[in-house]
């Protein structure tokens, strides 16, 4: 399980900040990972516990959740049986990849969306989810094996993600957004996180993989906004195409974060919220990526002050999740 790890700490350039004895046994919390079609509750907690990840925090999705070939699930139900199984491993979210949420209905709500609405409040109430997402609201178009991944792009700003800030404030929870931050999509992105200043909001994926400068704003401008590590390795979608970055990585092609980025999170390391392992195609638990994912992320905040790893490891999650303590 470790031995990508062992290899990367021999190298004669890596960090001894944190020691690789304490950077292996770590605890960590996976703050944004998703149940896919196949998946099932024991291989995750198996892979969990090889990896030493005590909590995963699962969003459902429903895309296909009807169709045999489709990637997704059909009902809330699983995330809730996963979570009555296992309360101490299982953070369950409200699961807002969804048909449904299509960008005419998020810019014009209609019947439809009035009911979704109502839904949504409706699991709330339960007190059984502790947050909802990922909304997607800004995410490049790309493929993955014969599968492609459409484009999306609606205003972070629209009425109906006003609403659903509405009702994360009413009910205390935090929302997670995926919205790739670019000079397109930055001017909505505020517009939302100014409305939503009362709302814990995490932007996905290194707060959607802008520059260390625009995030570092970002972070000034709004103290409620945080942001979890989603597919910030080399293992993620965007992260490392065809031997190349794709987009503002931030480690280096050995794992190793880069200095940019490490003097940023220690700047704000309440603000960083646990890895990310980020399962969202079902082919890919079948190559036992899991965990090398892990492993990259360990070289990751081994770069790190013990200070700063452990809060982005795990205490900011548990704190921001409302979790108790492991």
């Amino acid at each position: 399980m470790f031995l990508v790890l062992t290899a990367l700490l021999a190298c004669p350039t890596f960090s001894q900040t944190v020691s690789a004895t304490q950077m292996k046994n770590v605890r960590l919390v996976d703050a944004h990972n998703h149940i896919v079609r196949g998946m099932t509750l024991d291989d995750l907690i198996e892979w969990m516990d090889n990896s030493l990840v005590q909590r995963t925090l699962l969003m459902p999705i429903f895309l296909g959740g009807d169709d045999p070939k489709g990637q997704g699930i059909s009902d809330e139900n699983l995330v809730i049986e996963w979570y009555k199984k296992q309360p101490d491993r299982i953070i369950p979210f409200l699961g807002m990849q969804r048909t449904i949420l299509d960008k005419k209905r998020f810019e014009q709500p209609d019947a439809e969306a009035e009911k979704f609405l109502q839904f949504t409040e409706d699991q709330l109430r339960t007190g059984i989810f502790k947050g909802m997402g990922e909304f997607i609201l800004r995410q490049y178009s790309y493929s993955y094996n014969e599968m492609e991944a459409a484009g999306v792009k609606i205003s972070a700003d629209a009425p109906l993600m006003k609403r659903f800030l509405d009702l994360a404030a009413k009910y205390k929870v935090p929302v997670i957004i995926h919205c790739e931050i670019d000079k397109d999509s930055l001017p909505s992105l505020r517009k939302m996180l100014e409305y939503g200043r009362q709302v814990k909001i995490i932007l996905a994926h290194n707060g959607g993989r802008p520059d260390t400068a625009t995030l570092q704003a970002l972070l000034e401008s709004y103290p409620n906004v945080f942001c979890d590590l989603a597919g910030m390795t080399l293992w993620g979608e965007y992260g490392f195409v065809g031997g190349e970055y794709a987009k503002n990585p931030i480690v280096d092609k050995t794992h190793q974060l880069l200095q940019a980025w490490k003097n940023l999170f220690e700047q704000y390391p309440d603000r960083f919220v646990g890895i990310g392992i980020d399962v969202v195609h079902p082919r890919r638990w079948d190559r036992g990526r899991y965990g090398q994912v892990v492993d990259a992320f360990r070289i990751m905040l081994s770069a790190l002050s013990p200070q700063t790893a452990d809060k982005i490891s795990y205490q900011n999650a548990e704190k921001i999740f409302g979790l108790t303590p492991s």
